[in-house]
């Protein structure tokens, strides 16, 4: 019996360890600049998975990837993600979620989030980022 429980305590401990080593690392976050478009054409396949977030957000007709980058967020950390066009995203990690910073408020990722941006050119472009949790 005492054999057991050691080996219960043991297999429980492998697994919870990994965990908290990550939790302790950091979070993987990823910013992906779009800009969309009211003119005909598809959009990049790189953001299938994102356009109907990306359509809820900016309703424009193709959508294409024009920059993208990552960081870690330590716990209770910040971090910062800078994009082509001199678009960068803040980012806040309160305890286990990823704050999008605008102002003094945060937008959580969870696990997706779109944040709109300025023009991104004078033909009526604009920036979108799609930042996602790693």
């Amino acid at each position: 019996m005492k054999t057991i429980k050691l080996a219960c305590l043991l297999l429980l401990a492998a697994f919870a360890l990994p965990g908290t080593a990550f939790a302790a690392e950091g979070t993987r976050v990823r910013a992906i600049l779009v800009i969309a478009s009211n003119q005909e054409g598809r959009t990049d396949p790189q953001l299938a998975p994102y356009e109907r977030a990306l359509r809820d957000v900016i309703r424009y007709k193709s959508y294409r990837v024009a920059d993208q980058g990552s960081t870690t967020v330590a716990a209770g950390g910040r971090g910062a993600i800078n994009l082509a066009g001199g678009n960068s995203v803040q980012l806040r990690r309160e305890g286990t979620s990823v704050m999008v910073m605008r102002g003094n408020s945060g937008i959580p990722v969870d696990p997706v989030v779109v944040v709109l941006g300025r023009d991104a050119n004078d033909k009526g472009d604009k920036y979108a980022i799609i930042v996602t949790l790693n």
